[in-house]
């Protein structure tokens, strides 16, 4: 019995020393762990505009983010129905994007505003190819119009102006782009799929072939001062062997005044010229469009518009320039709102811009619109914005509109 509870006794011994000696390895492991933690993570977090992660190599890049516009809108008019007042979340979007490898990039955006989920941005791009630089396939916008390239979170007014009915927007596609001449000149061209909302769509026509090419002949103090100007076309087959064009004023909630209906046509081209200058805090912009389409049963109609719109920053801020994309991006104030006694910067402006929709025998009219704007930008990513539209329609329900907004957005 005694050798008995002798070797018992070494047993316990040995477990409770193996129990001790593997206690002794995981906390080894956990401060090790901890260790590595603050020597330094491989991934990197921080803010930048919006929440970023960045690989320690800088060759994996994610940004998570996205926008909220609330709009409140007062309208009237004695010549049109549905001119009435109303709120709305004009966007409540939310985006991912980022790079892999540092080879490919990548972007999927989806706005929940209104009554559906509508898919905004989904590609892929391929980086560093010979020759094209970057080609990007997916759901994404055509390279088309200034206006339109400027993300709706930098734009000067609420909306976009009426004649940015014809361009083209997002659709699916292959794109090839690149800066050139030391980031002076850009290029873009793709061909695209009639499929506005990224659904599945089958048919033997709605293809289009659309390019851009944009320069900046004056480019001074990083982007204070420049001379933007560019030029874009797109050569497009209708799917549904129709194609019809209708717009509303410069408020979102506002009806369509004008209206050609559908008019039969296989072709249409549509072409733009943009120009933009920026001295300091004081900018231009305009852009003149048009769109010819070519009838079924012959002949051509043509249509077109422009805008010419002017701002300025009180507070001494300045448009920024983004010479990569030829286009507009995100204001800085000099001193945010509320900090070290900041008041954010803010900016006046105003636009005047003109929709013809009538040739031949389409008398779908002319519309004319007054925009006054003042943009209050608390910080980089928040902004108030007030506009007042006044518009004039000329057709055969001949009359006029006045409307005025308020949006509250925030970005990231």
């Amino acid at each position: 019995m005694r050798t008995v509870a002798i070797l018992l006794l070494a047993a316990a011994l040995a477990m409770v020393s193996s129990a001790s000696s593997a206690e002794r390895t995981l906390e080894e492991r956990v401060a090790a762990i901890e260790q590595k933690i603050e020597g330094g993570s491989n991934i990197r977090a921080y803010w930048k505009e919006g929440l970023r992660l960045d690989s320690q190599d800088g060759a994996f890049k994610l940004q998570i983010g996205g926008r909220v516009y609330l709009d409140w809108v007062w309208m009237d008019s004695d010549d049109f129905d549905g001119f009435d007042d109303g709120v709305e979340f004009r966007a409540a979007r939310f985006f991912t994007s980022g790079t892999i490898y540092d080879t490919f990039g990548f972007k999927l955006e989806v706005d929940f505003a209104g009554d559906k989920v509508t898919l905004k941005d989904a590609y892929v791009a391929f980086k560093d190819v010979p020759v094209l630089n970057a080609v990007k396939v997916g759901h994404f916008k055509e390279p088309f119009r200034l206006e339109e390239l400027t993300s709706s979170r930098f734009i000067t007014f609420m909306e976009r102006s009426v004649s940015n009915l014809f361009a083209p927007g997002r659709n699916t596609g292959v794109m090839a782009g690149s800066p050139v001449l030391d980031n002076r000149m850009t290029w873009a061209a793709g061909i695209f799929r009639e499929t506005s909302n990224g659904k599945k769509f089958q048919s033997d026509d709605g293809y289009a072939v659309t390019g851009r090419l944009t320069g900046t002949p004056w480019y001074q103090d990083k982007g204070e001062k420049l001379v933007h100007l560019g030029a874009a076309a797109s050569f497009r087959t209708n799917h549904a062997e129709t194609v019809e064009f209708a717009e509303a004023p410069e408020m979102h909630l506002a009806p369509d005044v004008l209206d050609t209906g559908d008019i039969h046509s296989d072709e249409q081209a549509r072409f733009g010229l943009e120009g933009a200058v920026v001295v300091g805090p004081l900018a231009f912009q305009g852009e003149y469009m048009h769109a010819t389409v070519d009838r079924d049963a012959g002949g051509s109609l043509d249509f077109g518009g422009f805008y010419a719109q002017a701002g300025y920053f009180l507070t001494g801020e300045h448009r920024v320039y983004d010479p990569k994309s030829g286009s507009f991006k995100r204001v800085h104030p000099k001193r945010d709102f509320r900090k070290s006694g900041g008041v954010g910067a803010w900016e006046v402006a105003a636009r005047y811009s003109h929709l013809d929709l009538s040739d031949d025998d389409i008398d779908a009219g002319e519309l004319d619109d007054v925009t006054l704007g003042i943009n209050w930008y608390l910080n980089p990513n928040a902004r108030m914005m007030f506009n007042y539209i006044a518009a004039d329609v000329s057709n055969s329900s001949e009359g006029d509109a006045d409307m005025a907004g308020v949006r509250f957005q925030v970005d990231f």
